[in-house]
């Protein structure tokens, strides 16, 4: 008798081609929007270096990607991300903002 069984997993892809394509655009976009601050900021020696830069935090991040994917009808992504940030390091305000995120699901 073999006892070894081989699962089958269905693994979904988070994003679709044509999410993950609009996302890079936005990145590109970004990207370009940063090297002309940065140029700026060389040519201006009145601004200190970086201090116009937010530090990103990753727990925003993902907040940001579960409302996107709410927004887009992905829900079951929606709903990992919001439940990471609550059992995550968010501050109260973003578990607050993943509980909304939990809650306006359908």
């Amino acid at each position: 008798i073999n006892t070894h069984h081989r699962s089958e997993l269905s693994v979904q892809p988070l994003l679709d081609d044509d999410e993950l394509q609009e996302i890079l655009e936005m990145l590109d976009e970004t990207d370009s929007e940063t090297e002309e601050g940065l140029a700026q900021t060389a040519q201006d020696n009145s601004v200190p270096p970086f201090e116009f830069i937010e530090p990103l935090s990753s727990v925003q991040l993902t907040l940001d990607l579960a409302q996107y994917y709410l927004d887009t009808g992905n829900y079951d992504s929606a709903k990992r991300l919001a439940q990471e940030v609550i059992e995550g390091d968010g501050s109260d305000e973003q578990k607050a903002f993943a509980q909304s995120i939990l809650d306006r699901l359908p």
